[in-house]
């Protein structure tokens, strides 16, 4: 179908990827603020609300798309991270709006406040962005395989060391 052939597009990803690297700047200005003992301004908070509309319609078009094949394909370990992004995300932007609400109706998300620890999965959006990145996920890709492999090394290199000594 049309849309199909949209979500699976360069396009699509593309522009995905550049909305990734906005909201990492954006991130980063936001972190900036927290750090100096600013508030934060409602121009980043409006900024914040729009990244996760698009990343939430950006899930719920792939869904739509793809249905269970999104959680079987190659990228289904992407696919769940995007997920639990998407859903942390939403938490973090809901308990936000509540906090600033005030007291009325706050007992009702309550809980929510308690993932505020969560706020470090915005971090983790940028990650997002090696997708879309091929020869960067290739290098990730290469480096975390050979986590394993330089582990033996260290312990061979103690051991020699060890004899030695």
């Amino acid at each position: 179908s049309l849309l199909a052939k949209f979500v699976d597009g360069s396009l699509f990803s593309n522009l995905s990827a550049v909305v990734i690297m906005m909201n990492a700047v954006q991130s980063a200005i936001s972190a900036n603020e927290q750090i100096a003992g600013r508030s934060i301004s409602g121009p980043i908070h409006a900024w914040e609300i729009a990244f996760m509309i698009f990343y939430t319609v950006e899930l719920g078009l792939k869904l739509w798309v793809h249905r269970l094949y999104f959680f079987m394909n190659s990228d289904r370990w992407w696919n769940v991270f995007d997920c639990a992004l998407v859903t942390l995300g939403l938490f973090d932007v809901i308990s936000t709006l509540d906090s600033d609400a005030g007291s009325a109706g706050s007992t009702q998300f309550a809980f929510l406040r308690m993932l505020r620890v969560l706020r470090a999965g915005r971090a983790l959006r940028s990650l997002r962005a090696l997708r879309a990145v091929t020869e960067l996920r290739t290098l990730l890709t290469s480096v975390v395989k050979s986590v394993a492999s330089l582990f033996w090394s260290v312990c061979m290199i103690v051991f020699i060391y060890y004899i030695f000594s």
